[in-house]
């Protein structure tokens, strides 16, 4: 019998001092970082983001759904000016990872979408690639991203000329 009570206080023991450990871990704090280049000029406009009524709109949603569930590390977004190297037209360009691959979206200057996408920086052919984690997405079934079709011709004949503005999620230090 007092083995028995002995056993049953260890386990108890036991099951509070793991218990306690789950209850203190500390969660992850995450930073959320966001910069707006007040300098840049964009479409013959000045500080775009507060100035340019469809990407002030655009950056609002775009940031709303970029910051709404920050509860793990995220790939940084950026806001890119581009221009044609020929007719000095200027492109808003949304980039995830600030990198000219991964998902890309083309505006003009009006708030046309021009084009979007995923962009393999002209590696590889997107679809080929069936390995690709990209494609799988924890599904196997997963119907690959619709590529952006006009990437590669784009980043060959429009120059970046600046960041309008990025987003990063980040643990804090």
């Amino acid at each position: 019998m007092k083995k028995t009570i002995f056993i049953i206080a260890i386990f108890a023991l036991l099951s509070l001092v793991s218990c306690g450990d789950n209850l203190t871990e500390k969660p992850i704090e995450y930073e959320q970082t966001v910069w707006i280049n007040p300098d840049v000029e964009c479409c013959g406009v000045k500080n775009p983001i507060n100035n340019l009524e469809w990407l002030k709109e655009l950056y609002k949603v775009y940031k709303d759904s970029y910051f709404s569930t920050a509860t793990g590390l995220k790939e940084p977004e950026f806001i890119f000016l581009f221009q044609n190297d020929i007719t000095q037209e200027n492109f808003v360009v949304i980039d995830l990872k600030g990198e000219y691959s991964s998902w890309i979206t083309i505006y003009d200057c009006s708030g046309n979408k021009i084009d979007g996408g995923v962009y393999d920086g002209g590696v590889y052919s997107y679809h080929q690639n069936k390995n690709s984690e990209h494609i799988i997405l924890n599904n196997i079934n997963a119907t690959p991203p619709a590529p952006c079709s006009i990437c590669e011709d784009f980043f060959k004949t429009h120059t970046l000329i600046d960041t309008v503005a990025y987003f990063i999620v980040e643990p804090k230090k």
